[in-house]
Parts: structure tokens; C-alpha cells; sequence
């Protein structure tokens, strides 16, 4: 190639005029329809992305990050078209089947639409093709944790957190799933060092909300979660939006958050903090959170691994970012 497309991206603002430029010039091939592909994804223009993936792939089949990234466009929250989006893996899984990218999204999608065992099969897939893989490892754990596989999802978040402990998601999402039924001092001190990982991050907003809820600060803490309601598709702002509630005695609104924050796909895991309303809104507790934290089968689990790894998640995240 004579030009060096992703310049072509910096000189046009229309992806339209930089297309018919690069045909006049008779040079149009499937990198060129590639790139403005991923013009047109970057500027949150998916189904005309998809359109400029399907050409170049149809050009050239040996480009298959066309079809990834189609899929990946197919997935967004504005196109929500999930069939559209695994098909497009499968794809590209036809021409890279040792890819472990296509895995790991594909992997996602599964999850989106609740095949959860098909889920777990591509996250081991991605994996055993790229260990250690930590962010297929975080995100199998959720979907373990749904599938009522609760050890083998706290191995996995513990692994997870060993591999990246300074990406505040994955620090923020494995202390809570060690809080307990109460937020021990130490995990406090904890949840304050996170939310200055990235204070942009919306889950720092979520670290200090838990840390107000806990300090019988309902209404301030509600603040800092309604910030983080603004990412979408998100599961674990709803559920400290139910938790909220419940402390403030909306019990409909509290569990119509948290029935949210399950169809987002929380891991039965994250109910635990559930047991904190147990002594100060016992009738939420015994009417709603407790047959739910029965069903989910999770507090045994809990007690078993709490004994030997929740010290320790604490104390290993402290000395790395002491």
C-alpha cells in the first residue's frame, strides 16, 4: 500500500469523503474499508462500522479482525444484536482457531444472553491459548459464581487479583467479593487505597459509597452511585443502589435494583453484603434478601475460602501499593 491509512483518519473528518478519496485514487481494497471501520466504531457509528467490516472481510477473509470487530460493533449497547455478534466470531474463529481474543469476546456474548455453559467453554478456550489471561480469568469467574460454582469462582478471582492488582476493576470486584457479612476495618482501609487507583473510574465512586454505607451514611452514599448509574450495562452499581434502598427503607425500590442488577448478570457471589441488613432491616431480610442469599448457595462457600484467602487479598493488595 502507498498511503498510510490510519493518517487518512487523521486528515478526513467525513469517513465518507476519506472512502471516495482512496476509490478515485483506485486503491480500494479491504484495508481501506477496514480502517474506516474503525473510524466509524470510534465515533460510536456501529451499524455503519459493521457495514465497513462486512466489505472488508468479504474482500480479503484473511483480514478477520474485520469480523471481530464487527462483532464486537454488533455487541455495543446501541446495536445489542448478539446473534449477529457470535456469528461474526464464529467467522472468525473459521480462519484464526487459535485466536484467543475471538474466544474471550465471544466469551462475553455468551454471557450477555445468559449461555452461561457456552460462556465458560470459550473463557477456557481463551485461557488455555493466553495464560495467564487474567481478564477472561475475572470475567469466567462471574459467570462460575452464576453457574453456582462458587469455589472455583473465588480461585479464579483470587487469581485474577494476583495477576492485576492495580487495575482498580478487578481490585474493587475481588474485595467485594471478600466483604463478608460485615466490612471489616481492614477491607475499609482497602476500598479507600482502590478508589485512588483511578479516581475517574467509576467504581472509585462505588468504593467510597460502600464506605459511607457502612458508616450509616445512606443518603451521601447514594450520590457517589448515581454517578457510577451513568456507565450502562453495568450490574454492580444497581446492586449498591438496592443496597441503599433497603437502608433507607425503600423496600420496593431496593429490590428492583438489585433484581436489575442479577439480569445485568452479578454474580451470586456479590449478594453476600446482603447480611448487613440483617440486624437493622430485619423484615427486608427475612422477606427478600434472605431467600434470595439461600437460593444463591453462596455462604458456605463463603465461610469455607474466608478463612484462608480473605486476610490475605487484603494484606498482599496494601504492600503492593504501600
Amino acid at each position: 500500500m502507498s498511503k498510510d491509512w490510519q493518517e487518512y483518519v487523521l486528515l478526513y473528518v467525513d469517513e465518507q469523503v476519506m472512502l471516495d478519496s482512496i476509490i478515485r485514487e483506485g486503491e480500494l481494497d479491504a484495508h481501506a474499508y477496514y480502517v474506516r471501520g474503525n473510524t466509524l466504531y470510534e465515533r460510536q457509528s456501529y451499524a455503519r462500522a459493521v457495514e465497513s467490516y462486512r466489505r472488508a472481510f468479504a474482500l480479503d477473509p484473511a483480514l478477520y479482525q474485520a469480523a471481530v470487530n464487527a462483532g464486537n460493533a454488533a455487541a455495543t449497547e446501541d446495536l445489542q444484536d448478539y446473534q449477529q455478534a457470535l456469528a461474526w466470531y464464529e467467522q472468525a474463529l473459521q480462519v484464526a482457531p487459535y485466536d484467543a481474543e475471538i474466544y474471550y469476546c465471544r466469551a462475553n456474548v455468551f454471557s450477555m444472553v445468559g449461555m452461561l455453559e457456552e460462556a465458560l467453554e470459550s473463557y477456557n478456550h481463551a485461557i488455555t491459548l493466553a495464560p495467564p489471561c487474567s481478564h477472561a480469568t475475572f470475567n469466567r469467574a462471574s459467570v462460575l459464581s452464576r453457574l453456582h460454582r462458587h469455589a472455583e469462582a473465588f480461585a479464579d478471582y483470587d487469581q485474577a487479583f494476583l495477576v492485576e492488582q492495580q487495575e482498580i476493576n478487578t481490585a474493587w470486584t475481588v474485595a467485594w467479593a471478600h466483604f463478608g457479612k460485615d466490612l471489616s476495618e481492614d477491607m475499609a482501609l482497602h476500598l479507600e487505597q482502590i478508589a485512588t487507583y483511578d479516581p475517574s473510574h467509576y467504581t472509585s465512586a462505588l468504593c467510597h459509597a460502600v464506605i459511607l454505607l457502612t458508616h450509616a451514611d445512606p443518603r451521601q452514599a447514594l450520590l457517589f452511585v448515581e454517578r457510577a448509574l451513568l456507565q450502562p450495562l453495568q450490574w454492580d452499581p444497581h446492586f449498591w443502589v438496592g443496597m441503599i434502598y433497603a437502608s433507607l427503607g425503600f423496600y420496593q425500590q431496593a429490590q428492583h435494583a438489585i433484581e436489575n442488577a442479577l439480569k445485568l448478570g452479578l454474580p451470586l457471589l456479590m449478594l453476600m453484603p446482603l447480611f448487613w441488613l440483617e440486624t437493622t432491616h430485619p423484615d427486608f431480610f427475612a422477606n427478600y434478601a434472605r431467600p434470595l442469599l439461600l437460593s444463591a448457595n453462596i455462604e458456605q462457600a463463603w465461610n469455607e475460602h474466608s478463612a484462608t484467602c480473605c486476610l490475605e487479598i487484603v494484606e498482599e493488595g496494601a504492600c503492593e501499593h504501600a
